[in-house]
């Protein structure tokens, strides 16, 4: 069934492909409305792309490689607040989709849970963030601490209970329908001022 869904999208997207490089190198008035439309397919190869286009409708090129320049620069809590979200949120994505949330949690990543937490809200993506603070809970009242060393040695506690829960939630998050991917793209281009590159930022 997964490789037929697979066929299928490709042949979809092979039959898009065309019609997607016109609009992106020579977009017109509509070509935004279109893309829009497209995030909403039923699709995530469409979707993601759909998002990607967006993003070079809006002039944002490699903003990633951008971020990560910005933030060895100045250091995370010199970023601007769409920026520390981006950064918090996908850092969050990445590890548990690499690792899950024990990884995210024991990583240095796991520093910036509480912009990560606010920042779910903010790319629109309440499935996540109930997935999240199921993980959060699991570290009672005071939540996790936001030291790596400290935090690491919480998680070392946790209770057979505790880990098996946090399993189960792992496999939840596995499982969401949320295209993380063209969200964190959407809030990108909504904040576009904040990801287009300016060599101002890297002037000593």
């Amino acid at each position: 069934m997964n490789n037929i869904k697979h066929l299928q999208q490709e042949s979809l997207w092979e039959r898009r492909t065309p019609n997607y490089l016109r609009r992106i190198h020579n977009p017109d008035a509509s070509a935004e409305k279109f893309f829009r439309s497209e995030v909403n397919s039923n699709h995530e190869r469409v979707q993601k792309a759909a998002a990607e286009a967006l993003e070079i409708l809006a002039g944002i090129k490699d903003f990633w490689k951008y971020l990560s320049r910005l933030r060895e620069k100045k250091g995370f809590e010199n970023l601007t607040k769409p920026q520390q979200v981006y950064s918090a949120v996908l850092s969050y994505h990445a590890q548990v989709v690499n690792g899950g949330h024990s990884q995210y949690f024991v990583n240095s990543s796991g520093d910036e849970w509480k912009v990560a937490h606010a920042g779910l809200r903010a790319v629109g993506a309440p499935d996540h963030l109930t997935i999240f603070r199921k993980a959060l809970a699991l570290f009672g009242k005071s939540g996790p601490a936001e030291e790596n060393d400290t935090r690491h040695q919480q998680i070392a506690r946790f209770s057979k209970t505790q880990d098996e829960m946090l399993s189960k939630l792992d496999s939840q998050y596995y499982a969401c329908e949320e295209n993380m991917d063209v969200l964190l793209s959407l809030f990108a281009v909504k904040n576009k001022s904040h990801f287009i590159e300016s060599e101002v930022d890297f002037d000593q």
